[in-house]
């Protein structure tokens, strides 16, 4: 048992007309268990009597093991999550029960690495919860049981503490996805094989068609050694198609630079599979790639758009040189990092073009980025936008696609019947940022994670190493330097990492909640689109992952309540 002074002052932080409603102390137990205090958990539960099965009707009807299972958010990329303290070099509640514990500031975290440190601690919790009579088949309002939140968050040893105290492992989702399915489709290898060894049926189908076995026998979440040693299943190659014929030296390239980054010359690799677009429809890229949760290069897409002449150099320079721009070694870094030497600079597009032509960009050997977001539809269709529609339309094979995305989506967003068909859906309501992105051989952006995108590669070459969830990457080193210095390490600790040339005029489909980087190879320009939606991740947060961030933290009273809280039954004590 841990010293009294460790989680003496969470227990005077309680509300005493809050504790004494049955949400009230679910939120108390709730914190307790979030935060690993197993000490006052103990207290809680044994000494003062709090229900262990209480729900918290305005938290979307969470339970404690609920808030056990949602650990998993602090690996998340949302601002008060860990991985943003580790990376600004910042102390966090959660920093003292890591086991073994990590450094205070890191360049490159992996979700996989920092989850397998609090995963036996959060099993604990789970196991006192059980013991004091938490049900593990109580589902919350949106009809997701403990056992389903801990599979999408890959939470192996919570898992295994559910399953062995009767969790029902056939549960399925409102897709029709099973337990099983769940943590597959994130590449969870441990989460799946735990729920294997408990009878989960791998052949299962959900409302798509596709099932375990079809998501581990296909190139995505999983590595194909993984596939083989802990399912039996061998996984085919990708798809491939052979290179395209480069411009030649007296070919009009819009003005760009065909050079390659050294030492990349002769890089052609793609370990997702590679279509053309005349070759797939919208259907069939829903069902087998984004409601898959698996990347895929698409060819032959943007060969029409009109960003071919607007971003060509001349034409660029004339019409968006004057344009203020952010460069920098990362985009975004006052997210990413309180690190000055990281903190970028302002100047017209023209300026920086100039030294990119020149290659004499900021940053030296690591040099210096473009990477610009525009709201769709505010700020994205503005005068001054770069990527209005009439500039980079949204192909038909993508509207379509993600059309039938959004009707399955599980956040908040346009209401399906508010959309129009496949073919006539606006950009504002499948999409919520366009990213301009602009820069020379050796520039990029960092590993990082969000929803899904689609990445149109207008001029230039550009190298993607992505993650898959499990092994999701959010860094702040500058991605050439990424490359140099801390790839080949982070493979050999068995992260995931598939790599993928793309050339202009490819899209790239990046999932969900996949960790990815992005080199140029060659100067280029693009546009990145993220979609409004969510297919994987749950639809609901419970409140105390953002109770527990310092920044948004009520002030509580103190002192002791004035009614006492909801008892368990004495009978469940024993």
């Amino acid at each position: 048992v841990r010293p009294q002074s460790e989680w003496d002052g969470l227990l005077k932080q309680r509300d005493p007309a809050s504790s004494a409603t049955l949400e009230g102390a679910t939120r108390d137990v709730c914190k307790a268990a979030f935060m690993l205090e197993i000490g006052a958990l103990k207290q809680l539960l044994w000494d003062e009597g709090y229900p262990a099965d209480g729900y918290d009707r305005s938290d979307y009807g969470n339970t404690p093991l609920h808030c056990v299972a949602a650990l998993y958010h602090m690996s998340e990329a949302f601002p008060s999550s860990f991985v943003f303290n580790l990376l600004r070099g910042q102390p966090s509640w959660l920093s003292p029960k890591l086991r073994p514990p990590m450094p205070r500031r890191m360049a490159t975290v992996v979700a996989s690495d920092l989850l397998s440190r609090v995963d036996a601690a959060a099993a604990e919790a789970a196991e006192w919860l059980i013991a004091a009579g938490a049900g593990v088949n109580r589902a919350n309002s949106d009809n997701v049981t403990p056992l389903q939140a801990a599979a999408v968050g890959g939470m192996e040893r919570v898992v295994a503490a559910l399953v062995a105290h009767g969790a029902e492992v056939e549960r399925e989702d409102e897709r029709g996805s099973s337990v099983l399915l769940t943590a597959g489709l994130q590449g969870h290898v441990g989460a799946a094989a735990e729920l294997l060894r408990a009878g989960a049926d791998s052949l299962h189908r959900n409302v798509f068609g596709y099932g375990f076995r079809d998501v581990a026998s296909e190139p995505g979440p999983f590595m194909p050694e993984d596939a083989a040693a802990r399912f039996n299943i061998t996984q085919r190659a990708p798809k491939a198609l052979p290179a395209p014929t480069e411009p030649g030296e007296d070919d009009w390239n819009g003005g760009w630079s065909r050079k390659v980054l050294e030492g990349y010359e002769e890089l052609d690799v793609c370990d997702v599979d590679m279509l053309e677009a005349s070759e797939v429809t919208a259907d069939e890229l829903f069902r087998g790639y984004v409601a898959r949760n698996r990347p895929v290069l698409i060819r032959g897409l943007i060969s029409d758009w009109p960003a071919k002449q607007v971003y060509a150099m001349d034409s660029l320079l004339e019409r968006f040189g004057g344009m203020g721009v952010h460069v920098s070694g990362i985009p975004y870094e006052r997210k990413f990092d309180t690190n000055s030497s990281h903190m970028g600079v302002d100047m017209s597009l023209a300026e920086y073009l100039e030294q990119v032509r020149s290659h004499s960009m900021l940053g030296g050997t690591h040099p210096w980025y473009v990477f610009q977001g525009y709201r769709i539809p505010k700020a994205s269709d503005s005068a001054s936008s770069p990527v209005t529609e009439d500039i980079v339309p949204v192909p038909e094979l993508i509207r379509g696609a993600f059309h039938l995305g959004v009707k399955h989506a599980r956040n908040k967003g346009p209401h399906p019947e508010s959309l129009g068909t496949k073919e006539t859906s606006k950009r504002a309501e499948l999409f919520v940022n366009a990213q301009f992105a602009v820069g020379g051989r050796g520039t990029g952006a960092p590993m990082h994670f969000h929803n899904t995108a689609w990445n149109a590669l207008v001029y230039g070459r550009k190298l993607w190493f992505v993650t898959p969830p499990h092994h999701k990457v959010m860094s702040n080193s500058q991605i050439l330097q990424f490359a140099e210095e801390e790839l080949e390490e982070l493979v050999k600790s068995g992260v995931h990492v598939s790599r993928c040339v793309q050339r202009q005029g490819d899209v790239m489909i990046v999932p969900e909640n996949w960790g990815h980087g992005v080199l140029n190879l060659q100067d280029s320009i693009a546009v990145a689109t993220e979609v409004r939606f969510n297919l994987f991740r749950l639809a609901n947060v419970p409140s105390v992952v953002r109770a527990t961030d310092p920044r948004h933290q009520a002030k509580q009273q103190h002192g002791a309540a004035d009614q006492e809280p909801p008892r368990r039954p004495h009978a469940a004590r024993a």
